[in-house]
């Protein structure tokens, strides 16, 4: 009976290891290159032993890869995915055949049974429901929305100043600064409230946001979907949202602002509770933290590089309006230096450090010396933007912080996010919804602290920052100390 046991079980496990060893010829079947994959780990032994962060292994095996092919088989762990490393082909997939690859694989994620709201996020729809739910949210970023939102921004802003006016005896932790201004500008600009976030040290809205964003790091380093936004925290936007509402409807004015977008789509949709918050929380959280994020990698680039901080400022204080305290919102819009200094510090920083996108049919792509292969229904793609932003064939030396490189003498962002090597923000049809909101409140913030300090970073900082091994975002271990001198 023992032997007879002792067999089966071999056999289940000489079975599971050969299966295992087949999914690693996905690619070399079909004659697709790429570095030989770890068994069970593939190319994400590290990330998987949590021991760095995944964009590492995935930059390790583009630069492995780039100058040779256009893309390479790449498994993380088991799972099978066309690493893209040519910008013609980035550009079919994210651009000129979006309809072939609209959908990403972070869908699977999302749990919509314990986590109906954050399910009705675009970011994590596929298909017709994906198009859908983006198409009623972008129309509550046009440029007269955005343009209601930029006093808020200013006068958020001016809280930061006297917030950071407290602190200047010792270093501050910009991570911490930039998340209280962009919780404390949306909440003003999105349910009409004070969130306190720069005048309170525990303030309400601000530990909900951070624990729905833990949430969120904890889900994605789990291999199922597991519960993202805890209930009491879903409970207290769903109040803090309702409120806001019926707080409008008993105002004789309502402006044409992003609450009164998402009353008048409600009214013409006929939302349920979850389709409504679905809205509100898709605004929130890409102001909320991947504008955050933005903000102190900008600050973060400014304090490292005194040069290009006191050209800004120079810029900054000749575009001041009469009175000499603010810049309009056109003018901030147009400022040159600044918005060249926003692109490198995203290139170099980029929220989202890759994306995917599954293959809707089968798809025929070019390998190199002319060989043909075809993407099949399913297939993933990974495009790595972490890897893209310093890759030296597109951005000579690619760790420096150099705007000027930028200048419209290069053909400005516009050259490099037309060729698919400029994507802090992602390209295409899924490009992230918050781009132009994000641009209103960083720029406003940078605008701000350059106009009244002077700002370096603190010696214990290391010159290196590391993402943190669970991030799903481009967060870092490192605390970001930043000193901040008056002028």
């Amino acid at each position: 009976m023992f032997l007879i046991i002792f067999s089966v079980i071999s056999l289940v496990i000489a079975g599971i290891l050969f299966g295992i060893s087949q999914r690693f010829k996905y690619f070399s079947k079909q004659g697709i290159p790429g570095p030989k994959p770890k068994f069970f780990f593939g190319h994400t032994k590290e990330s998987y032993l949590g021991k760095k962060n995944i964009i590492y292994e995935i930059d390790d095996v583009y630069r492995y890869s780039r100058g040779k092919y256009p893309f390479v088989g790449f498994y993380a762990s088991l799972k099978p995915y066309f690493l893209v490393i040519d910008p013609e082909l980035l550009k079919k997939i994210l651009i000129t055949d979006f309809k072939v690859f609209r959908n990403n694989d972070f869908s699977k994620m999302v749990s919509k049974r314990r986590d109906p709201i954050l399910a009705l996020n675009p970011f994590f729809m596929v298909d017709d429901f994906w198009k859908e739910k983006r198409a009623e949210v972008t129309p509550a970023l046009t440029k007269n929305k955005l343009k209601l939102i930029y006093p808020i921004a200013i006068d958020t802003a001016s809280k930061l100043i006297a917030h950071v006016d407290e602190k200047l005896t010792k270093p501050y932790d910009i991570k911490e600064l930039c998340s209280r201004y962009t919780c404390d500008l949306i909440s003003s600009s999105l349910f009409n409230v004070d969130a306190h976030c720069l005048t309170s040290d525990n303030p309400e809205i601000y530990d909900h946001s951070k624990k729905i964003m833990d949430g969120i790091i904890a889900a994605y380093s789990k291999s199922c979907p597991s519960q993202m936004f805890p209930k009491e925290s879903a409970a207290f936007f769903k109040r803090l949202t309702f409120d806001a509402i019926r707080h409008r409807n008993e105002m004789s004015f309502k402006p044409d602002d992003l609450l009164n977008h998402i009353m008048m789509t409600q009214q013409k949709k006929i939302f349920s509770e979850d389709d409504l918050m679905g809205q509100v929380w898709t605004i929130f959280m890409d102001a909320y933290e991947t504008a955050g994020l933005a903000l102190q990698y900008t600050l973060y680039e400014l304090a490292r590089n005194h040069k290009a901080q006191d050209k800004l400022r120079d810029e900054i204080m000749k575009n001041l309006d009469d009175d000499g305290k603010h810049i309009t919102y056109e003018t901030i819009m147009e400022l040159e230096y600044l918005n060249q200094v926003f692109y490198e510090a995203l290139r170099l920083h980029s929220p989202i450090t890759y994306t995917t996108r599954v293959c809707a049919e089968n798809f025929e792509i070019d390998g190199a010396k002319g060989h043909k292969y075809q993407m099949k229904k399913g297939d993933v793609a990974l495009i790595p933007f972490y890897s893209i932003h310093r890759d030296p064939d597109h951005y000579p030396h690619p760790e420096s912080f150099e705007p000027e490189r930028f200048d419209a003498s290069n053909g400005g962002v516009k050259a490099f996010t037309d060729r698919c090597v400029l994507m802090p923000f992602g390209a295409g049809g899924r490009i992230c919804i918050g781009v132009k909101l994000a641009n209103v409140m960083i720029k406003t913030a940078v605008v701000e602290i350059l106009k009244n300090y002077r700002i370096s970073v603190d010696e214990s900082v290391p010159y290196n920052l590391e993402i943190g091994v669970k991030e799903f975002l481009n967060v870092v271990t490192n605390t970001l100390l930043i000193n901040f001198q008056r002028l």
